[in-house]
């Protein structure tokens, strides 16, 4: 199996491990019900497609359409965050995984509140985020706790990038 393949294979697991949520009337796909290349990105999976169970071979079948409709750009950011995922260590995983599921529990306003602090902090200049992240690293456990309420009360940069 060569590099992509593998690249390709990894990156799939990967969109499993995110996980998908599934109706349980959804009938998962035979291996012949699968389109030519749906069956080539999830070639590894060719043996044992009908013995995994139902949950995974609908997850592996939504991530290889969500694979086959990327874009080349998306592919190669898509690769590029697997490389990093594939470097964090098992504890590091662990943590990444809880923030997932913690933002996923959270409410819409409050995830669209997060997406754009997000935002504003990704428009600083990288100075200032360095700044930040200094900052926020030298923090108690009691002051990170309320930093959420300090962000809040911060106003947006102009649009001009600050």
């Amino acid at each position: 199996m060569n590099l992509n393949n593998l690249i390709r294979i990894s990156l799939l697991l990967a969109l499993v491990a995110a996980g998908t949520v599934y109706a349980d009337d959804v009938a998962p796909p035979a291996w012949g019900q699968l389109s030519g290349d749906q069956q080539r990105v999830l070639q590894q999976f060719s043996a044992d497609w009908d013995t995994l169970p139902a949950e995974r071979r609908l997850r592996l079948a939504s991530g290889a359409n969500r694979w086959l409709n990327m874009t080349p750009k998306q592919r190669k950011q898509a690769r590029g965050r697997l490389r990093k995922w594939q470097k964090l260590s098992p504890d590091q995983r662990r943590r990444v995984r809880r923030q997932f599921n913690s933002y996923h529990q959270m409410s819409s306003a409050e995830q669209i509140r997060i997406r754009n602090n997000f935002q504003r902090f990704r428009k600083l200049p990288p100075e200032r985020r360095k700044q930040l992240r200094r900052r926020w690293d030298n923090m108690t456990p009691e002051q990170r706790n309320r930093a959420p309420r300090q962000i809040q009360r911060l106003k947006p940069p102009p649009s001009g990038g600050r």
